[in-house]
């Protein structure tokens, strides 16, 4: 088998993803802080699995967000999942507020932390301020009102976040969105030149 060797009659394998024949991988050695971004620069499906180099084992959802198999509780476990974006995620969108869909809030879900992490400035062109809200739709700041993003990040303290316990509903999924506008000024999303957020969701399942 290429890539590999057999050590004391053990098979090493020299790369950290394995592919199966079904398409479904096996990734290790990742950060558990990059598992959005593994998300996002990655060709994943779900029931791909990303063995993070803290010791999580995760497994991706058909709602793009990952299971910590690991987490104690089991099928009542805690889902942690950070999504990372930058100003070219929003240049190409029209106008000057955009929402975008982060994941799919499962029924019987408690949502426990929204944070929302401004990483570096969000600049543009025309003097406009840029704003993150997380909600869902139609109150787009519910769970986290509004982040400036056009201010200048103090390292690591930049941020805001919701602790509250929100159980949207019992028997079906809610829709969690990303809201990003843009005031102010003369200009829109498309005058952005710089800037990156993170976005930090946790949330836990009732048992069944």
């Amino acid at each position: 088998m290429s890539g590999t060797k057999v050590v004391d009659n053990k098979v090493k394998i020299q790369e950290d993803t394995i592919i199966f024949p079904s398409g479904n991988k096996i990734i290790t050695n990742a950060a558990t802080a990059d598992l959005g971004t593994t998300i996002r620069d990655m060709t994943l499906i779900p029931g791909d699995m990303v063995i993070t180099n803290e010791g999580t084992v995760n497994i991706l959802k058909a709602n793009n967000t990952f299971t910590d198999i690991t987490a104690s509780g089991g099928s009542s476990g805690v889902v942690k999942t950070k999504y990372t974006f930058d100003h070219t995620d929003f240049t190409s969108l029209p106008g000057n507020s955009a929402e975008l869909a982060l994941f799919n809030l499962p029924a019987k879900a408690i949502l426990t932390e929204v944070v929302i992490h401004l990483t570096s400035q969000f600049l543009n062109a025309t003097g406009d301020s840029t704003l993150a809200q997380v909600g869902i739709v139609g109150d787009a700041g519910k769970f986290v009102p509004g982040v400036d993003l056009s201010g200048t990040p103090a390292s690591g303290l930049t941020f805001e976040r919701q602790v509250s316990r929100f159980l949207e509903n019992m028997s079906s999924s809610t829709a969690i969105v990303l809201t990003v506008n843009s005031s102010g000024g003369t200009g829109d999303l498309s005058d952005l030149t710089a800037g990156t957020f993170d976005v930090y969701i946790e949330y836990k399942l009732l048992a069944d």
